[in-house]
C-alpha cells in the first residue's frame, strides 16, 4: 500500500496554478461551537501519498471518516485515483456536522479500486470539539 505523507484538515487549501505548490492555512485541531449539532462548511480535507514501484498507474481509493466521541462514524467520504505519479494529493471539500462536544477522529483508509478497505486506519487527526461560552452582556 503506498505511503501517507500528509493528513490534515485545515479551512483554506490552495494550489499555485504556475507551480503547484501547496499552500495549507488554519489546520483545524480544535472547534468551538455554540450550539449543537454544529455544521463546518467547506473543510479542505488535505492528503499526500507516495506510491511504490508497483503501484504505478494503480486505480485506488481514498477513504475518510469522522468518528465521533462514541466511535460512530458520522461522515464518510471515498474518493477514486490513478497514481498517475509517484505521488498523488488530494483535497476533499466537506461539510462537517459534529452532533455534540468531545474528542473526533478523522480517520484515512486506501485501498486498491474493488478491494475491501482495510479494518484499521492508515493514519487518525483527532479534532476536539467544544461549547464555546456565551457572550454575557454587562
Amino acid at each position: 500500500m503506498p505511503r501517507n505523507l500528509l493528513f490534515a484538515p485545515c479551512q483554506i487549501a490552495l494550489v499555485d496554478g504556475a507551480t503547484t505548490g501547496l499552500s495549507i492555512v488554519n489546520i483545524i485541531e480544535s472547534v468551538g461551537v455554540r450550539t449543537f449539532p454544529a455544521v463546518m462548511q467547506d473543510v479542505s480535507i488535505v492528503t499526500m501519498w507516495r506510491r511504490h514501484e508497483d503501484e504505478a498507474e494503480s486505480q485506488m481509493v481514498q477513504k475518510i471518516t469522522l468518528e465521533d466521541p462514541d466511535h460512530r462514524v458520522v461522515l464518510s467520504a471515498e474518493t477514486p485515483f490513478i497514481f498517475e505519479r509517484i505521488g498523488h494529493r488530494t483535497i476533499n471539500r466537506l461539510s462537517i456536522t459534529f452532533p455534540g462536544p468531545g474528542p473526533y477522529e478523522l480517520c484515512l483508509y486506501i485501498t486498491r479500486a474493488g478491494a475491501d478497505f482495510p479494518e484499521h486506519p492508515v493514519t487518525r487527526f483527532p479534532i476536539v470539539v467544544q461549547q464555546a461560552p456565551t457572550l454575557q452582556v454587562a
